[in-house]
């Protein structure tokens, strides 16, 4: 996971004081990691660090922008509110102010596409007692939503003009 600024580590360990120094210095809010092509705010999110996202979305950070992986803002949020349970620990937001289904709604209202799609296994789920049951090639942020049983998030994400009929690739 190479290639990353001083501001995806800052997201990724969730220092939100580091964050707003290197936000008012200048930091590019956009600028994706060498490696995967992760956005600091996408970084933010996979680390469960929800108000940490909202503040990079409320200082420009781009909702569109997916990762070489595929993944998007909106798609982190629903995971990372209904990880896996993994061999190792995972991030949580239990403690975050930032609700999830409010971030969802301020990601889409910043222009996020509520049907963009997954091209592959994310790297960080693929040791979860030796693989997932699902492939998410092809998956959307609903799809995420409905694999979780989250039925807020389903009736959010078609509110916001997902469509639901979009499978995975699988």
């Amino acid at each position: 996971m190479g290639g990353m600024t001083a501001l995806h580590f800052a997201a990724r360990d969730g220092q939100m004081e580091a964050i707003q120094e290197l936000v008012a210095a200048g930091a590019d809010v956009n600028e994706v990691s060498a490696s995967n092509q992760t956005s600091p705010m996408v970084e933010a999110l996979i680390n469960a660090h929800f108000d940490v996202a909202k503040y990079l979305l409320e200082h420009g950070a781009d909702p569109k922008l997916q990762n070489a992986d595929g993944l998007t803002a909106l798609y982190a949020v629903e995971d990372m509110q209904w990880r896996s349970n993994t061999w190792y620990p995972q991030p949580t937001a239990a403690e975050e102010k930032t609700n999830y289904l409010n971030l969802m709604k301020d990601l889409v209202a910043k222009g996020a596409d509520v049907n963009a799609r997954m091209t592959r296994v994310l790297w960080y789920r693929k040791f979860r007692y030796g693989s997932d049951w699902a492939d998410v090639a092809g998956a959307t942020a609903f799809w995420r939503a409905a694999q979780a049983n989250d039925v807020a998030g389903m009736k959010l994400l078609v509110s916001l003009g997902a469509d639901p009929k979009i499978p995975s690739k699988h």
